[in-house]
Order: C-alpha cells, then sequence, then structure tokens
C-alpha cells in the first residue's frame, strides 16, 4: 500500500514537471494579480448539525515570481445560516480569516489571452463574528484547492474554484471534530502589472 501512494506521488511528481517544461510562456514573471473569488460554502461532517449551506467571498492580492510560484494573501468572509437540528439557539455562523501563503500556476494558452491551472495554500487565522456558534473564537487554520482561470483579455481572467477549509475550532463544545468546510464558486483575477 504505501508503495504504491509512493509510485502515484512520483509518477505525479513527474507529470507537473513535464507539464510545467512544455508549458507556453504567456505569462512572464514578476506580476502582480488582484481578485476575488465568490462561492457557496458548504459544512462537512458535524458542522452541518449546526450550520446550513452559506456564501462566502474572498478577496486576495498576490504576487507571481514567476510564471509557475507566487504569492497570495487573501481576506474570506464566509456566512452560514443555523440549522437548529440539535435544538439548540445558535445564531448565524460569521467566520473571518486573513490567510497567506504560495500559488502555483500552470500558464496554458488559448489565443491571445494567457489562461492558468492554479493550486493555492494559504494558512492564517480565523475567528468568528457571531458568539454562540461553531466559530466564536480566534484560531488558526488553512484554506487549500485550486481553479482554472481563463483569459478573457490579457489582464482579465474568469473561471471556477473550489477550496477545502480547516479551522482549529470544535464544532461541539468538548467535541474532538473540528470545523470544516469546502468553497466553491467562480473567481475573477486581474493582472495588474503585466510587463
Amino acid at each position: 500500500m504505501r508503495a504504491s501512494k509512493r509510485i502515484s506521488a512520483l509518477v505525479g511528481i513527474v507529470t507537473l514537471l513535464a507539464v510545467i517544461a512544455a508549458a507556453p510562456p504567456s505569462f512572464a514573471g514578476g506580476r502582480l494579480i488582484a481578485g476575488a473569488d465568490l462561492g457557496l460554502a458548504s459544512p462537512i461532517d458535524n458542522f452541518r448539525d449546526r450550520a446550513n449551506n452559506g456564501g462566502v467571498i474572498a478577496p486576495f492580492v498576490g504576487y507571481m515570481l514567476n510564471d509557475f510560484l507566487g504569492v497570495l494573501g487573501q481576506a474570506q468572509v464566509a456566512g452560514f445560516p443555523v440549522a437548529n437540528a440539535s435544538g439548540t439557539q445558535d445564531n448565524d455562523t460569521w467566520p473571518l480569516a486573513g490567510l497567506v501563503g504560495p500559488r502555483l500556476s500552470i500558464p496554458l494558452s488559448f489565443g491571445e489571452s494567457p489562461s492558468e491551472l492554479y493550486l493555492t495554500w494559504t494558512g492564517g487565522a480565523f475567528t468568528g463574528l457571531t458568539a454562540g456558534t461553531p466559530v466564536s473564537r480566534t484560531s488558526w487554520g488553512y484554506s487549500t484547492g485550486g481553479g482554472f482561470n481563463l483569459g478573457v483579455t490579457p489582464r482579465f481572467m474568469i473561471g471556477p474554484f473550489v477550496r477545502y477549509n480547516w479551522l482549529d475550532q470544535r464544532v461541539n463544545e468538548g467535541g474532538q471534530e473540528r470545523v470544516r468546510y469546502f468553497t466553491a464558486g467562480v473567481g475573477i483575477t486581474y493582472n495588474i502589472a503585466m510587463p
């Protein structure tokens, strides 16, 4: 079992390196990006007992060091209406996050405008904006995922994204399960500085 995981990881790394080597130079390095992700937020496991599906908005800024690697800073606000399935008197859950981390990009070329596949891993602080909810204090957490950006113009891209979010906060007092949720939707990215 471990050998097959190692082989799968090795094949994945070799494939990624081959794609990077073959990717067209549609982006030059050293560019600023900014944008926002807007979409749905869906609680996972026991968090679903206390919160219903909601929404997320996550503005970001970043700096791409070259065609493939950059750093990203992101603020995230998610809102989850109360579920009340457990009969508790919860409030709506509103986590707010400030996150930073690497951004990996695989440039693609469709016509004149640059496009990309990308992955992100951002970590930082999450805090609750309402009391009496699964997210009612400040803790660390992370958000990881990726998406596809289709170039509409040389500076403007739009496309779908999906992310997994984990917070170091317990869903229920005394419980062991942490708050986790998925976000998915549409992101817009603007290339502030083009060479």
